[in-house]
């Protein structure tokens, strides 16, 4: 059973490095690794959210 596939997706359509996502989540990537592979919080899914979003708003050779 995959968990998070819908972000795990975006995250590689969009080319975003772990290490990228996690310095904007605020956490290690070890820990935004883990929790990737289990089902996430309400409030981790956000924050994973909100840092897909300033990785787009930060880097200009990603296009929506």
């Amino acid at each position: 059973m995959a968990f998070n596939k819908d972000i795990l997706d975006r995250i590689d359509n969009l080319h975003i490095k772990r290490y990228e996502l996690a310095y904007y989540a605020g956490v290690d990537r070890v820990t935004l690794w883990s929790w990737l592979k289990t089902p996430l919080t309400a409030d981790r899914e956000q924050q994973i959210n909100d840092a897909i979003q300033k990785v787009i708003e930060n880097r200009e050779d990603i296009v929506i």
